[in-house]
């Protein structure tokens, strides 16, 4: 096949990306291979048979030394810039997929885009869109001038990413990354994917949501109405930390029925044990306490804060499809109808 969706992991995640692949893999008539790349410090692939590839990676050769990293974002989290080196030459497209996504129809199709000589196609990223006020949009384009992302050229979430790879092996992309932290460093609020923005800035194709619908955006009835494929995990919690997700009990059962299925199904049990009992007990406590007037103020200012994003990510989707903005809309791959989306404003959001 010339086409590949690949997944990069640590050893941390390695359950989570597992059964990603395994998701992928089971996907019907399928016209990509599965690739997961594991940077491991056991320098060896975890024991079971799987329908998919693991390949155990050292990133030493290819990362600069002076890469920064975060408690947040780890060092695999850079391992995509390099998918084009990595992966055979024989592989002309590939799909990127970060770990804490869920997939919830078939991708196939994606592959078939004309990216129209574009080097990726991706998602608008949700802080992006989710700025509620004029200050806070000229914060957020401020930062993004400050470390060389044109205000006009948008800014993309990095989690899901549709790729020429002959396009990506044609750049430096080690001396590109080696550059942009040597100039900026920590400052990079978003890391990988402030690099990733700069390097492939004013070139790069708009999908819509339905191909990485990140969790704010949800609660409110788009997901159903785009139909949505990707979902994407971008909280601090995720559907396997099921005791303080509030984004909706049915991401959680999808991930408690697949780590069932797979390897690993005391998984999302041993996430539990961390300190999520302890959060929840304390949710727990906020929602006994709510009708307290201080409780409540901070639950309703939560609740204006996802009202808010229901209407700025209207207005987003709004805007894109009148520009004609959508690679995946205009191929006739993906359908939205203006009037449902305008409809939805009515609709109330999922409160916490």
């Amino acid at each position: 096949m010339a086409n590949a969706v690949c997944v990069f992991c640590d050893d941390n995640y390695f359950p989570v990306a597992d059964i990603l692949c395994r998701q992928l893999a089971a996907e019907e008539g399928r016209n990509f291979d599965v690739v997961l790349f594991l940077e491991s410090k056991q320098a060896k692939v975890p024991a079971g048979k799987r329908p998919f590839e693991v390949r155990v990676i050292d990133m030493d050769a290819l990362i600069p030394a002076n890469t920064q990293f975060t408690t947040r974002i780890s060092r695999a989290a850079y391992n995509r810039l390099f998918m084009g080196q990595l992966l055979d030459e024989r592989y002309k497209r590939a799909l990127y997929l970060d770990c804490d996504i869920s997939v919830w129809g078939p991708v196939s199709a994606l592959f078939d885009l004309d990216l129209g000589g574009a080097p990726l196609a991706a998602v608008q990223d949700c802080n992006f869109v989710k700025q509620p006020s004029a200050e806070l949009q000229q914060r957020w384009h401020d930062y993004l001038a400050s470390v060389e992302i044109s205000n006009g050229g948008h800014y993309f979430n990095s989690g899901v990413l549709l790729a020429d790879l002959d396009a990506w092996r044609a750049r430096d992309m080690r001396g590109l990354m080696a550059g942009y932290i040597a100039r900026h460093g920590a400052r990079m609020t978003g890391m990988d994917q402030d690099t990733l923005n700069y390097i492939f800035q004013g070139e790069w194709a708009e999908l819509s949501p339905r191909w990485n619908f990140q969790l704010l955006w949800s609660g409110f009835g788009l997901e159903q109405l785009i139909d949505a494929r990707i979902f994407h995990y971008v909280d601090n919690f995720k559907p396997w930390h099921d005791l303080v997700f509030t984004w909706g009990h049915e991401h959680v059962a999808d991930f408690g029925d697949r780590f069932q299925g797979a390897s690993w199904p005391d998984f999302v049990l041993k996430a539990r044990r961390r300190d999520h009992y302890k959060r929840f007990a304390k949710w727990r406590t906020r929602q006994a306490l709510r009708w307290f007037p201080l409780v409540g103020q901070r639950f309703e200012r939560e609740n204006k804060r996802r009202r808010q994003y229901r209407d700025l990510t209207i207005a987003h989707v709004s805007q894109a499809l009148d520009e004609g903005r959508y690679l995946d809309v205009r191929a006739g791959l993906t359908a939205i109808d203006p009037a449902a989306l305008a409809a939805l404003k009515g609709n109330k959001v999922r409160e916490i």
